[in-house]
């Protein structure tokens, strides 16, 4: 264990958490604060954690989710509310409990979040409906705003029954 880790573990949460969010402004510190979590994750949850920081920050220095593409945001609130955008390291294998290179990728965290309750399957399954009907939607919603609204029909004048 690191002087870190240790030191990590001998404070309260509350001193942790301040101190990952300080860690989440560099990519340096971003790999720092992503590998302590999975050696913490996995400890908890009775798997071993073989990843090493080279290996996190090469992937972080690619800039982009393994699975969508789209660019990571490294940016915390002050309150370690990290942008859905940010980085996460996802087991590919949720049923293995183990980080290791062959079993992680580097996504994005509200892919994470996904991937945690639903399997890849049922994400594919929901997708591949969810995006026609949204496209669809967004057509329909731009034809209504692009068309020219009808004239304002002119009110009646209502009388008192007293």
């Amino acid at each position: 264990m690191t002087k870190s880790e240790t030191v990590m573990k001998s404070r309260p949460n509350s001193w942790a958490k301040r101190h990952r969010i300080g860690k989440t402004r560099t990519i340096s510190g971003v790999a720092d604060v992503l590998l302590f979590s999975a050696k913490a994750r996995a400890e908890k949850n009775g798997g071993i954690c073989t990843l090493k920081k080279p290996w996190i920050l090469a992937k972080l220095k690619a800039g982009h989710c393994e699975l969508t593409k789209k660019t990571f945001k490294i940016e915390c609130d002050g309150h370690r509310n990290l942008s859905s955008f940010a980085p996460s390291l996802d087991r590919i294998d949720n049923n293995n409990r183990d980080y290791t290179e062959d079993n992680t990728r580097l996504v994005l965290t509200q892919v994470n979040i996904t991937r945690n309750n639903f399997s890849d399957d049922v994400i594919k399954h929901i997708l591949e409906r969810l995006v026609p009907a949204l496209d669809a939607e967004a057509s329909a919603s731009n034809r209504l705003t692009e068309s020219t609204p009808p004239e304002a029909e002119p009110v009646a004048e209502v009388t008192p029954f007293f």
